[in-house]
């Protein structure tokens, strides 16, 4: 091959290799492509080529964008899970307060919920929670996020909302869920904390008094809303 040094041929000849043979190979080749027909072979095999490539890839990003959606939801509710609603939270915290725009959180939970699961099963109670989930979403603006936190309680990120209009929100979904009969429980109540940002120090202490409020009204009697400023004021 005259594209390879003398020595070098004389090598590979010594060693097995057919230098003739390899120059037919190239001619061959260099035939083939200048073969008009097989010009557009090619062309349209690479062109399939790249349009399989192609699919691959967007099927590929579809399988990711699946993947790390299962990551951040729920998989019975199909709400954010407790993980990705924390990261939420964080999130509209800090944007809060750069822009000193308020913010409040909803904590609630479906009331007898063991005395649910003892009658019914777990099965109607996963139902219960499905349709819950459902009614909240139908309820809430497309800016409000909502997440499943534990059990049977959801928690309600409310941007750009005070303490008073996220208590009002909580009463509408409060006595949406009242209203609602649900498959073989019939009606079920919640219990409601709300708290907005201004009443916490820091955002993981913005959930303890969350909590605290929703404790508050479980032990009045259930199906209440309970502000956090009502407890401060209840205490002074």
């Amino acid at each position: 091959m005259r594209y390879l040094p003398e020595k070098t041929i004389e090598y590979l000849e010594h060693n097995g290799y057919d230098a003739q043979r390899d120059h037919d190979c190239y001619q061959a080749l260099k035939n083939y492509l200048k073969d008009e027909g097989h010009k557009k072979n090619l062309k349209d095999f690479s062109k399939n080529l790249l349009n399989d490539y192609m699919a691959l890839i967007g099927m590929m990003e579809i399988r990711m964008e699946e993947m790390s959606l299962m990551s951040e939801t729920d998989a019975l509710t199909q709400v954010f899970n407790p993980m990705k609603i924390q990261n939420v939270i964080d999130l509209e915290w800090s944007r809060g307060k750069r822009y000193h725009s308020p913010l409040s959180l909803l904590l609630f939970e479906i009331d007898g919920w063991q005395e649910i699961i003892e009658a019914h099963g777990r099965d109607i109670g996963n139902q219960i929670l499905i349709k819950l989930a459902e009614i909240i979403k139908a309820n809430i603006r497309t800016t409000d996020v909502l997440g499943r936190w534990y059990g049977e309680a959801f928690i309600l990120v409310v941007p750009t909302t005070n303490n008073v209009q996220a208590e009002w929100l909580a009463q509408k979904l409060r006595k949406t869920i009242e209203r609602t009969t649900f498959d073989t429980v019939g009606n079920i109540t919640c219990s409601f904390g709300v708290a907005d940002r201004d009443a916490a120090m820091d955002v993981d202490d913005w959930v303890v008094i969350l909590e605290m409020a929703l404790k508050k009204a479980k032990e009045k009697g259930r199906n209440l809303v309970i502000d956090y400023e009502t407890i401060i004021n209840e205490d002074e």
